[in-house]
């Protein structure tokens, strides 16, 4: 074998013994940035978690099952609170994703805009001229979209299972599209259904007050249908698919 050819293979082996090496580094490489990645992934998921927890408590202020609307002047102090100190002070607004973040940030600027910036553009037509009723409006318009807003929530921990059973509203359908949300897509689909607009034990807070059972006795929105308790019920309607006739849609 001549010196010439013995080089050559001498050269092509290492090549290959190089490349080796490379190919294997490589992927040794990538699996330390998967490793890496999921562990960033994992402490995101858990800082979430907890952000969404603490969110979810301040916005029982706004509970769709409480005695009467929130007022204008709850609406503003949950405003200062979530947007000045939850979203930025506290830097949770790092861990929204999308299009819970658009959610959030319309509902919020609908807690106290003006009657005429409303969000999405449509609910303008639909505010009553009366003071009172105007007010008693706002006040379950931010109840609603705060409901749909801990659903979203819900979903970005993925928290499986019946996570909304509320009945939909033409301007809940509205708000979640302008938002980016397919309405006509799990979590939302099944939300023809009767029932509430979320569970205070999804994210560990039974402890809190339970009012699910309970209904303000304000007149409802305008357009808004209800369900009517029957003459025998003494103890007010019971909530539940059997509760109503077929098709009936109740706003909580």
């Amino acid at each position: 074998m001549s010196a010439e050819v013995t080089a050559t293979l001498i050269s092509a082996s290492s090549a290959l013994v190089v490349a080796g090496v490379t190919a294997t580094a490589a992927i040794y490489a990538s699996r330390i940035v998967i490793r890496l990645d999921h562990q960033v992934a994992l402490r995101t998921a858990e800082q979430r978690m907890a952000s969404y927890a603490r969110l979810w408590q301040m916005t029982a202020v706004a509970s769709p099952s409480r005695q009467a609307p929130i007022s204008a002047v709850e609406r503003q102090q949950l405003y200062d609170d979530i947007n000045l100190s939850w979203y930025y002070e506290q830097g949770n607004g790092m861990v929204l994703t999308e299009p819970t973040r658009t959610l959030l940030l319309h509902a919020l600027d609908n807690l106290v805009c003006p009657d005429d910036e409303l969000f999405p553009a449509s609910l303008v037509a639909n505010v009553p001229t009366n003071p009172a009723e105007r007010e008693q409006w706002r006040g379950e318009l931010s109840q609603d979209q705060l409901s749909l807003l801990r659903t979203q929530m819900r979903c970005d921990l993925a928290i499986f299972g019946r996570v909304y059973a509320g009945a939909l509203l033409p301007r809940d359908v509205s708000f979640l599209r302008a938002c980016g949300v397919n309405p006509d897509r799990e979590p939302w689909r099944a939300s023809r259904m009767v029932g509430t607009h979320d569970d205070v034990g999804a994210l560990g807070l039974s402890h809190l007050p339970d009012t699910r059972h309970q209904r303000h006795s304000a007149v409802p929105p305008r357009g808004s249908l209800v369900r009517r308790p029957s003459p025998n019920t003494s103890a007010g309607p019971r909530r539940g698919p059997s509760a109503a006739p077929k098709g009936c849609l109740v706003t909580l």
